[in-house]
């Protein structure tokens, strides 16, 4: 059996502060608060929506802190995907292969933050520990401030399970916050620069349209302007330059012709990004390409980038490269 690596577990808990902008998901009021990033969260439900065929999951990571109650407290910003592991629609085994990932990607990757707990999927099954669930925790996940997320896909339900007196309970409650808006004194200025951001990329494909349609109406201009001269340098006979203009006339015509299919699969290609694909789709990274255009394409939403680094197990957004095949998990 492989134990999971936290090189920080020893550290001291320090006193800090809540996240800034945050809002409740649940009922009562737990002593111990489990606090996780809006984007956090949506790329492990993204995550677990890819398969409702078989159960996915992986580890939670973060810190750990202390209130001015002297309460814990844990803050989740980042999450490892489980990989090689051993899957059905009922349970989720963490091979040996895969406690070594895990733990390689944490001490290459995220050697600064502690181990916070894991999560994974009940496709259809409600959110519950099962005795297996409840066997992976209390040996891999023991200490008191690890909590278990588990999310239905299915049925769009969730929840945090917690140490209470020593036994895994459903917490009443958890925590979701931004991850952009830090105080109250930047929510007008950021939500004004995200409206521009979206009107920006909503133009950024009708821009690029109108650029190549420019530029090849100059191209065109300037090999007609040319074989023009040409035409009347070498023809002094005014039936011959007529003829000639007539086919450049129709090469004209040609050239519109190919700039219209250009232009319609240019459309057509923007609007097959908008359909909703129900298995991983292999993508082959093109010039131009960026991890953030490929969310805002697949997922609408640019802040997905950081789902499709973790999903390839890439270092960055910079870490590709022309040609190259990623998997981009399409919700069923």
């Amino acid at each position: 059996m492989v134990d999971i690596k936290d090189k920080n577990s020893e550290q001291p808990v320090i006193l800090g502060t809540y996240p800034a902008d945050y809002i409740k998901i649940g009922t009562e009021e737990e002593n111990f608060r489990i606090f996780i990033s809006e984007n956090t969260l949506s790329d492990v439900k993204a995550y677990l929506s890819s398969d409702k065929s078989n159960e996915l999951g992986g580890v939670l990571l973060g810190d750990v802190y202390k209130d001015d109650s002297q309460n814990l407290f844990i803050v989740i910003d980042e999450i490892v995907i489980a990989r090689f592991t051993e899957a059905n629609v009922t349970r989720l085994t963490f091979t040996h292969k895969t406690w070594e990932y895990i733990n390689d990607k944490i001490d290459k990757e995220f050697s600064a933050k502690r181990v916070l707990g894991w999560f994974h999927s009940h496709p259809g099954h409600t959110v519950f520990l099962s005795s297996y669930d409840k066997f992976i925790h209390e040996n891999f996940f023991d200490r008191d401030f690890m909590v278990a997320y588990v999310y239905d896909p299915i049925n769009n339900t969730e929840g945090f399970f917690l140490w209470k007196e020593k036994l895994l309970s459903k917490a009443n409650c958890f925590y979701v916050y931004s991850d952009f808006q830090t105080n109250k004194e930047n929510i007008n200025i950021l939500n004004s620069d995200i409206e521009i951001e979206k009107k920006t990329k909503e133009s950024n494909l009708s821009g690029k349209i109108i650029l190549v349609i420019s530029i090849l109406s100059l191209i065109l201009s300037a090999v007609l302007l040319i074989k023009y001269f040409d035409v009347s340098n070498k023809y002094s006979d005014l039936g011959d330059i007529n003829g000639r203009i007539k086919e450049l006339k129709e090469e004209d015509i040609k050239t519109n012709g190919r700039i219209d299919k250009l232009v319609t699969a240019l459309e057509t290609s923007s609007d097959s990004s908008k359909r909703n694909l129900s298995y991983i789709l292999k993508y082959q990274i093109k010039p131009g390409d960026s991890l953030r255009k490929l969310a805002v394409q697949y997922y609408k939403d640019e802040g997905k980038y950081n789902f499709l680094i973790r999903y390839n197990n890439l270092k960055d957004e910079n870490d590709i490269a022309i040609g190259q095949i990623i998997e981009i998990p399409m919700e069923r």
